[in-house]
């Protein structure tokens, strides 16, 4: 028996342990072989699998979802941020990421296989094309009704391109509230939006200083076209994790390995938690 199924004897107690220290779950199921891993976060809910993924390393993710089912692999991708998906899917091997993709919906294979189109450190392959885009002419009205149809867009900015693409200003979600329905956005968007090239090093996106005003900056092409944005975290999480990248790539095994110390310990403080809940519970009685 694992030191995991000793710590979960039951399915309601691993989803509660997930739910209230998801990294430590993360570490635990790292030292776990990966095909029991694997299995596990097959057999639990995606939303929870998800949690589980997010919080281990991308290597990890990307060897236990690399021997889930396609489909289910898939389920976990669609819970993931987009950069931790993406950082995720271009570790695993081409033809587990190939049937991974064939599962996905139409817009998150469109994503990822736009992201893993670009270098690994660039801001395109991170980017996400979760975001509203309309043109000059459209209205307020136009805005808030595809805001409301497109609650999977990240962040509350609007960007607003010309006949061509290319990005003309953005306008947030609450100066839409200030302005009545049939204002163009043309008449409400800032024009003195910062973007950034989707070949731009992340190190270098990650130090922009947009994001003193913006959580979330345009990615342009060399058109100056709209491809997606990148979300300050992203750009952040990204540029410290390229920072501290191995040169060369560490194998699972020694992750899982280094992991195993760690797991030990947070099981450990949760069965002496439970333990004294149980004895309290006791006494009580």
């Amino acid at each position: 028996m694992s030191l995991w199924e000793a710590a979960m004897p039951s399915d309601a107690l691993s989803l509660a342990f997930i739910d209230a220290r998801p990294a430590a779950a993360a570490r635990a199921l790292a030292a776990m072989a990966p095909e029991q891993a694997a299995a596990f976060l097959e057999d639990i809910p995606a939303r929870y699998a998800g949690q589980v993924a997010a919080h281990a390393s991308a290597w990890v993710g990307a060897s236990l979802l690399s021997r889930m089912t396609p489909l289910a692999a898939a389920s976990v991708m669609r819970e993931l941020a987009h950069d931790e998906a993406a950082a995720i899917l271009r570790l695993m091997p081409a033809d587990r990421r190939a049937l991974l993709l064939e599962e996905a919906s139409a817009p998150l294979r469109r994503a990822l296989e736009t992201s893993l189109s670009f270098p690994a450190d660039s801001v395109g392959a991170m980017m996400t094309l979760a975001i509203i885009v309309l043109s000059q002419d459209e209205t307020v009205a136009d805005a808030r009704a595809q805001a409301m149809r497109s609650p999977e867009a990240e962040g509350e900015t609007i960007y607003i391109v010309d006949e061509e693409r290319r990005l003309a200003g953005a306008a947030a979600a609450s100066t839409l509230l200030r302005n009545a329905d049939a204002t163009p956005l043309r008449e409400v968007m800032r024009v003195d939006v910062p973007a950034l090239s989707a070949r731009a090093r992340l190190a270098t996106a990650a130090a922009h200083e947009g994001w003193n005003a913006y959580a979330a900056l345009p990615v342009l092409n060399r058109q100056r076209q709209v491809l997606g944005a990148l979300t300050r975290r992203a750009a952040h999480a990204a540029a410290e994790a390229l920072a501290h990248a191995p040169t060369r790539a560490p194998s699972i095994s020694a992750q899982l390995m280094g992991a195993f110390a760690a797991s030990t310990l947070e099981l450990a403080a949760l069965m002496t938690e439970r333990h004294v809940d149980q004895s309290g519970q006791d006494t009580e009685a």
